[in-house]
């Protein structure tokens, strides 16, 4: 299984089981879970090479127990989700939070229905380094604080206004904590980064401790 190829371990394959289904092919799919009033449309894929397809918005929450957690870890795919919570699990396997992925390009309706869910939750945002998956950062917090962000680049600098707050910055000087510091916009939201590699699909692939 493609899974395996990619540094999963056969215990986190297992407990994903149910959210996905393999064709023939060897191609993987995840339909994503239900969410009250939202409708998916497409779901994301994983080719047999490991290309992983995300759609823009999409919903899959995963969650050890029934009770829904005070922090909850966002990710834009069920890959890097899954990869995530087999580090995680190995460095705190007696706390586990929720975790939701939602794609590359997630509309403000989603994440308001997702923030309503978890009211008074901790949101911490799980990406990679690349200038989009920073610009996601900054879209998901900005519409997590139901803010509509206008992104775009102008004179070779990356400019950013949500609401009142408004800041520019080089495209790889971009953060979200840059942002806040340049806008004195202020937020609750967190990121978090695997240190020293580009994704944490790439860190349980490299690392023979996160791949049992």
């Amino acid at each position: 299984m493609i899974l395996r190829y990619l540094g999963f371990s056969i215990d986190t394959i297992g407990e994903f089981r149910g959210y996905f289904r393999e064709l023939v092919a060897g191609e993987l799919v995840f339909p994503g879970t239900a969410l009250d009033g939202f409708s998916l449309s497409d779901p994301e894929k994983v080719l047999p090479d490991g290309m992983v397809l995300t759609p823009s918005e999409f919903f899959l929450e995963f969650r050890t127990d029934d009770i829904l957690s005070r922090q909850v870890f966002l990710f834009a795919s069920t890959l890097e989700l899954m990869a995530f919570y087999q580090v995680l699990r190995n460095k705190r396997p007696m706390l586990m939070p929720a975790f939701v992925a939602v794609g590359s390009r997630p509309g403000i309706e989603l994440v308001q229905k997702i923030m309503t869910r978890y009211k008074g939750a901790r949101f911490v945002l799980v990406n990679g380094h690349t200038f989009f998956d920073r610009v996601w950062d900054v879209r998901l917090a900005c519409h997590l604080d139901n803010f509509e962000p206008v992104i775009r680049m102008e004179n070779g600098k990356v400019l950013i206004r949500a609401g009142k707050y408004e800041g520019q910055t080089f495209p790889d000087l971009l953060t979200l904590s840059r942002f806040s510091r340049l806008s004195g916009y202020r937020t609750s939201v967190r990121t978090m980064k695997a240190k020293g590699f580009n994704s944490y699909v790439e860190m349980i692939r490299q690392v023979p401790a996160f791949n049992p």
